[in-house]
Order: structure tokens, then sequence, then C-alpha cells
């Protein structure tokens, strides 16, 4: 029958009334149009050469084939997607994105997380990434494409969690930052790490970093290793902390190093933990820069590695530094060996004597500097400090040097070894200090242990 067909009326089944074809509907309140109801419990279906593609029924809408959004899609419920997602353009998060699987993002793909996002499965990163919220690894994350944190960003990594940089990869902190809770960080052979702009790498406890490529710390970036993490910067490695960067590892860290350490001018380590330098590694401190290690800390030079110290260093009272045979250890004129700072923050006067003030101290090193009592002494006055330190014996003898304490007039320094009264096992030294007219600053005296004995 050509040509058009007109009714007033729906087209129903004669079994069913209830499954019709409306084509005047006006269900939808927004004026009439053309309607396809399913009776109660059935479906509308559409097929293809006899094959079905289109299902719609109280469950939803079911769509068996591909699928093709030319144009924008809103989801405003929940989207479950059972198969593989492939990004081939920028992926933008507002709020938080929770992954039970593995997300892959190949090519050029990118991924801009803009909010919190936690990982439960692997997350392999082929192309750019750029990360202003946060990002939590609680399982795998490979970055082999340039991946930058900013400002304000965080890469978590988190108990168990496993960060990998295969060759070629590129890890930017910006500003931003990374934490690694009891979780690990693994640099493959060709890899980058770069920290600048104000950039923090923090480590936390029962964490590790192990060191195949390079780790690059510039531009005032902070590294802290904290207690009970674990750093570890293999053979063939390279590790510079550049201008204004500090490498912090804390107490109860650990850092082993198989690579290089270079250290640039300004840039500073601080060890209050342990740091291992390893058989054929070398650690190069250029002029300008700093290395410290404080109080209670270890360093651990192995036997054919090699030591370049130009800059300022410092091993503090209390550290534990073993040197093997057959390691190469090169000092600047910077370098320091037990240093011990001590300010004499309250002198007490001596009862019978006004004019003579006593302080008791502890000062474990090979050399230090006392800076003297808050009070400017008077011509003829002096100071008298009794100085415990494990390091003298009865065979020790000390070098001491002074200021003038402003008054252009030398002060006159005496230092005595001897036993302690208290206890005979013991030997303190007494050092006394005598103004020769009035002082207008606190002195300072420096001092410097020297080994006597004959089997020196």
């Amino acid at each position: 029958m050509p040509g058009d067909i007109s009714t007033t009326g729906a087209y129903k089944c004669t079994s069913t009334p209830s499954s019709l074809i409306d084509v005047c509907s006006t269900s939808d309140g927004s004026g009439t149009g053309p309607s396809i109801d399913a009776s109660g419990g059935g479906a509308t279906k559409f097929h293809v050469g006899g094959v079905l593609k289109v299902k719609v029924s109280d469950e939803g809408v079911a769509i068996y084939g591909s699928t093709n959004f030319t144009g924008n899609a809103y989801f405003t419920g929940d989207a479950e997607f059972a198969g593989e997602v492939i990004m081939r353009g920028p992926l933008t998060t507002a709020g938080a994105v929770t992954h039970e699987g593995a997300v892959d993002i190949v090519d050029s793909g990118e991924l801009n997380v803009h909010g919190p996002q936690t990982n439960e499965g692997d997350v392999h990163i082929n192309g750019d990434q750029t990360n202003e919220g946060d990002l939590h690894a609680n399982n795998g994350i490979q970055l082999a494409g340039a991946s930058t944190v900013g400002a304000g960003g965080t890469l978590s990594i988190n108990d168990g969690a496993n960060l990998q940089l295969p060759t070629g990869g590129n890890l930017n902190l910006e500003g931003g930052s990374i934490e690694i809770y009891a979780g690990a960080a693994k640099l493959h052979d060709g890899a980058v790490f770069e920290a600048k702009d104000g950039g923090i790498l923090q480590a936390q406890f029962g964490s590790s970093v192990n060191v195949n490529g390079t780790m690059n710390y510039q531009d005032e970036s902070d590294i802290f290793f904290e207690e009970g993490s674990n750093l570890e910067f293999r053979s063939g490695s390279q590790a510079y902390i550049q201008e204004g960067a500090i490498f912090q590892v804390q107490d109860g860290a650990q850092m082993l190093n198989d690579g290089v350490l270079d250290v640039s001018s300004t840039g500073t380590i601080r060890v209050h933990g342990e740091l291992n330098i390893r058989d054929a590694a070398t650690m190069k401190l250029r002029d300008g820069a700093t290395f410290a290690v404080q109080s209670g800390s270890t360093m651990a030079q192995a036997s054919g590695s090699t030591m370049n110290l130009a800059g300022d260093t410092t091993y503090q009272t209390g550290s534990s530094v073993s040197v093997e045979y057959g390691s190469t250890l090169s000092f600047g004129t910077a370098f320091r060996l037990g240093p011990v700072e001590v300010e004499l923050d309250q002198c007490e006067v001596d009862s019978e004597d006004s004019t003579k003030q006593t302080a008791s101290v502890i000062a474990n090193g090979l050399s230090g500097r006392i800076t003297g009592c808050p009070n400017f002494l008077q011509a003829g006055e002096k100071v008298v400090v009794t100085i415990a330190n494990s390091y003298l014996t009865t065979s020790s003898a000390v070098l001491v040097t002074n200021t003038d304490c402003g008054s252009d007039r030398p002060m006159l320094t005496s230092v005595k070894v001897q036993e302690d009264s208290n206890n005979s096992l013991q030997t303190q030294m007494k050092l006394v200090v005598e103004a020769q007219a009035e002082c207008t600053e606190t002195f300072v005296v420096t001092w410097m242990v020297i080994d006597m004995s004959e089997d020196r």
C-alpha cells in the first residue's frame, strides 16, 4: 500500500493491547511525538538483519555492539564498564576516582587529576600525566611517559604499593609532593626523576626507594627519608643534589649508595640516620655544598668506594664514622671531624671569688667551639669550664685558640687534661679563660684533642 499512513490512535498488539506504538503520544508531557510501549515485564527491541542490537526493559537499556558518541555524553548516575576502557584524549576528573582494575593511558594520552584519586589496581601511564590533585596508589603505578606533580598535588604510594619509572620514564615534582607510606618506588635504568621549584619527596616509615636511573633535585626541593624508610642507589645510578636542594636522611632511616651521589654548590645532605657508601660507589661534595652527619647517626664507607668532599663537611658528636681499608676519602679545607658547638648559657659566680665564674659541660668530640657566658667579662675576671669528653685520655693534649672578646687585647687561655675526681676511669679537661680588658662581646674558644701516645 504505497503512500503515507495516517492514524489518530495507536497500533496495538491484539493479544497484548498494552504493547503499542503511538505516533501521537504526549506521555512525556512536552508535546506530541511517537512512543513505543512494551507491556509490563516485557521489552522493546530493535533488530538489524534479525540480530538484536538494542533492548529496552524494566532493567534499563542494553546495547549489543559498538556505540559511537560523536558529541558530548553526560552520565548523571553511576556508569560501570566491564571491559577495556581506552581514553584517546584528555581525561579530567573533578571528583574522586576509584580504580579496582587496570587503567592504561597509551600513546600521547593525558591524565589530568584535579580531585582525589584512589588506585586499588595497577596504573600504567605511557603518555603524559599532570596531577594537581591527589593520586593515591594502593597497588602499582608505572609511569612510562612524562609525569608532573604540580603545586598542591600529591602522589601517595601506600602500604604495599609500587611506583615504577621504566626506561625513558620521567617524573617531575614542580611544587608538588610524593609521599611513600610503607610502599616502594623503583627507578629503572635510564629513568629520570626530578624535584624542582620547591618539590617534595617524603618517604615515611617502612618505605623503600630503589634507584637504578637518575634522580635530580634542584631549586630548593626537599627530600626527606624518615625513620624506618630505605633509600638505595644501585650500581650505575646517579643522584644529583643541585643548588638549593636539601637531601635529608632522618632518624632511623637508611641510605645505601652503590652509584654516584653528586652534591653541587649550595646543595645540602644531612644524615640523621644511616648512610652507607658501598663498594665501587662514589660520593662527590662540590665546593660550597654541605654534608653533615648528625649526632647519633652512622656513616660507613666500604673498601673500593670513593668520597670526594670539597665542601663543608661536619661530623657531629656522637656520630659513628667508619672508613674501610682500600677506600678513597678526600676532604676539602672545610672538613671538621667531630666539631662540638657548646654555648655557656649559665655561668655561676664562685662563692669564694667574685671574679671567677664556673660552668660544666659535656662535649664529646675531637674538636669543638665554646661560646662564653652571656654576661661580658670585666678586666681580671675569668671563667673556669670543666669539660667532660670521652675521647680524652691521660695521653691527650688539647690545642686551644680564642677571640679577644672585642677588647683588642688577647685573652689568657689555658687548658689542663686531668682525671675526673668523681670517676677515675674518665678523663676531663679544665679550660680557664681570663680577660685582660673589659669585654664588649662574648668570648669564643676553639679546641682540638691531639693523641700524644707513643703507639698513635
